[in-house]
């Protein structure tokens, strides 16, 4: 058990952009589900989403993950039947980085939300 899993109380599954060729010397763009993970969603404080909109982000959301979880920049996490790729409705959670603090318990993804419409 680690420092942090019992505050993990979600589970959100993981997107991964993929290219795939078109045959015509492109490509088309999807996010390919990598499974999912359990996390603690926060939002984030004032000084975040200050500093983030000074640097033109909107950094909305900070989700904690165990240090292994696999989430990566880019990436997005949506809870169990919300697809990024479809229309619909649901949360999605873009991430915009990634970071360990130095001594590893827990690895956090600065992320903003976004709405399917």
């Amino acid at each position: 058990m680690s420092a942090i899993s019992h505050w993990l109380n979600r589970s959100l599954h993981v997107w991964r952009q993929s290219q795939t060729p078109d045959g015509s010397g492109g490509y088309t763009v999807a996010y390919v589900d990598q499974g999912s993970v359990v996390c603690k969603v926060d939002q984030s404080t004032g000084a975040e989403r200050l500093a983030a909109a000074q640097l033109g982000s909107d950094h909305s959301h900070n989700i904690y993950c165990e240090t292994d979880a696999g989430v990566l920049r880019n990436d997005k996490l949506a809870p169990t039947g919300v697809d990024p790729n479809s229309a619909g409705t649901g949360e999605i959670y873009r991430v915009l980085s990634t970071t360990v603090p130095s001594s590893p318990r827990y690895l956090k993804a600065m992320c903003e939300r976004e709405e399917l419409a």
